[in-house]
């Protein structure tokens, strides 16, 4: 009875203060943030995302067939920064966007983009890169689809720019039958460094399919771009 109490008490208090009670939220996985940080210390880091793209391209996929899938494409400059860096003619670009922005509100300590920011109003963007396909749609609706016909033949290299902590849980438990295969997926991640959405999604990703991830590299400011590999933990197998 008294944790039914206490419970109902934090709905009411939530529902009055939700600011107050958001911001003790992002404290709290903050400080989870920063002790994974301190324990990911001796990671190579890099100056920016696109030395660490091409770091990746170069030492761990030495420039060879990849099937490159990006979940967050916007006006797709890091789709093509990687169709630029891996220039093996059978590599697969696979770009995923609603092309309409943000599906809820997108928050930090800082600032908070609405919902609907980054749209393009449903505009593809343009490439000669015959390589490259488009999917549009929120992923709820095209991820399922495209892996019904989908068939993987390469390194899978997989990137993370939904920002929305519902949107990285979806795409990472969706593909979680991919992501283990073989050597293991590459995984990076675009805004990891915000502790209440990818950070905390990939968590508890890893947590409920009860795998296991060796960090690559990192890039940004404070671990905002991180590259992790993917493989099952076999203590928990």
């Amino acid at each position: 009875m008294l944790s039914i109490l206490r419970n109902y008490k934090k709905q009411i208090a939530a529902t009055l203060f939700p600011r107050y009670f958001y911001t003790l939220d992002m404290l709290n996985h903050n400080a989870l943030f920063v002790r994974w940080a301190k324990a990911h210390a001796n990671s190579p880091y890099f100056s920016d995302r696109n030395v660490l793209y091409e770091y990746l391209n170069s030492n761990l996929l030495m420039n060879g067939p990849i099937d490159y899938l990006e979940f967050g494409v916007f006006q797709g400059k890091s789709l093509f920064k990687w169709a630029e860096l891996n220039t093996d003619t059978s590599s697969r670009f696979f770009g995923f966007d609603s092309f309409h922005g943000l599906v809820e509100d997108f928050a930090n300590e800082w600032f908070v983009y609405r919902k609907g920011h980054f749209t393009t109003h449903g505009r593809i963007p343009e490439t000669s890169d015959r390589r490259v396909t488009f999917v549009p749609g929120l992923f709820q609706e095209s991820l399922r689809l495209f892996l019904s016909e989908y068939q993987p033949q390469r390194q899978l290299v997989i990137n993370i720019d939904c920002d929305l902590h519902s949107s990285t849980l979806y795409v990472l438990a969706t593909l979680d039958h991919l992501l283990t295969l073989n050597d293991g997926a590459i995984v990076i991640f675009d805004e990891f460094s915000n502790p209440l959405h990818e950070f905390q999604a990939f968590h508890q990703y890893i947590d409920a399919f009860r795998n296991d991830y060796g960090i690559i590299g990192a890039s940004g400011e404070y671990y905002s771009n991180v590259a992790v590999r993917i493989k099952r933990d076999g203590n928990n197998a």
